[in-house]
């Protein structure tokens, strides 16, 4: 970027040709570009472009007293980001104004970061203060505080991260992102009630299922219910089963690309495994009757798709195994 020589001179080492500036790193000639920057259309997110030699000069200057804040301001392109003990704080476009010892820099604020007690924060597209500094050449440069505006959000919020009180549009923003990150966060726990109904291929043939989910983890949750079975694949022996059970099930969410980069909270797919308690009973020629009961190891596998689920499920006590395959709907909370 540059050469600093024994003599205090810097050499600013650029794409096309070599530059000189004077010690205090600002170019002698600087174009209109960069003097008076048409702020354009506001991104959602702030992000600094390509540095002029005069954005350079500026980054290099240490944190300037705002309020009770000290405000690292880095430059870049038309916009600025300022960090307040390393964490983001303010962004926004500027305006330069020739003095007769440097630079007016006005700084115009366009986003603001929320305080520290909203989870998953983000930058908020919303109005902030208007802060004023004067830039001196030097040497030595210098850059200080020459005025800011009374709505001061950043110097409301102090470095403790509370709301500005006196600005409802600032609160606002705040209020509507916790709800959007609280809405986003409750993506991933799925609670629910319902029922579904299946097969096994064989005993039981028809299987109906009560069952309801509880989400105490964040992309996860307990499948708590019961599978009662009927009928058999041979005419001679009718079947009967129940099964209460227990699963630990891995939940992932499917991306909503038509919403943009948020999940889609209605949609994902699961995979856990656990275990019950089975009992099954066998009437041959409807006189014999056969029962047993036993402890079972399953693994189970689905689709959650807008309420409804399609899921396949292996259980076995270790002896012998069977599978179900079966299709319901769950009303989610």
């Amino acid at each position: 970027m540059s050469i600093r020589y024994e003599n205090g001179m810097v050499e600013i080492i650029s794409a096309s040709s070599p530059i000189t500036p004077a010690a205090s790193l600002v170019p002698e000639h600087l174009s209109d570009d960069f003097i008076n920057q048409p702020p354009g259309e506001i991104p959602a997110i702030p992000i600094l472009g390509q540095p002029s030699l005069l954005q350079i000069a500026l980054n290099r200057l240490p944190a300037v007293p705002v309020g009770r804040n000290n405000l690292k301001i880095q430059f870049g392109g038309n916009m600025w980001i300022a960090t307040n003990n390393g964490r983001n704080f303010l962004a926004g476009t500027f305006m330069f104004e020739v003095t007769n010892e440097g630079y007016t820099i006005t700084l115009k604020s366009t986003h603001i970061y929320p305080p520290r007690d909203i989870p998953r924060i983000n930058w908020i597209k919303t109005s902030g203060p208007e802060i004023v500094l004067e830039y001196i050449v030097g040497p030595p440069a210098s850059l200080k505080l020459i005025s800011l505006s009374q709505d001061d959000s950043g110097r409301q919020r102090g470095g403790r991260g509370r709301e500005n009180r006196e600005n409802p549009e600032q609160e606002t923003a705040i209020i509507e992102q916790r709800e959007k990150e609280k809405q986003e966060n409750a993506h991933f726990y799925l609670n629910t009630i319902g029922a579904s109904i299946g097969t096994s291929f064989t005993a039981p043939l028809f299987i109906c299922t009560l069952h309801g989910t509880i989400a105490p983890f964040k992309r996860s949750f307990f499948d708590i219910g019961i599978d009662m079975g009927w009928f058999s694949d041979m005419n001679s022996i009718d079947h009967f089963s129940l099964y209460p059970f227990t699963r630990f099930n891995y939940y992932i969410p499917f991306f909503d690309y038509r919403g943009g980069p948020f999940y889609d909270y209605r949609s994902g797919m699961f995979i856990g495994a656990g275990g019950g308690y089975g009992y099954t009973s066998y009437t041959v020629s409807k006189i014999n009757k056969l029962s047993s009961s036993f402890f079972c190891f399953d693994f189970s596998t689905g689709l959650y798709l807008k309420g409804f689920t399609f899921s396949y499920s292996v259980r076995t006590n270790f002896n012998n195994a069977n599978s179900k395959l079966s299709v319901g709907y769950l009303h989610r909370f």
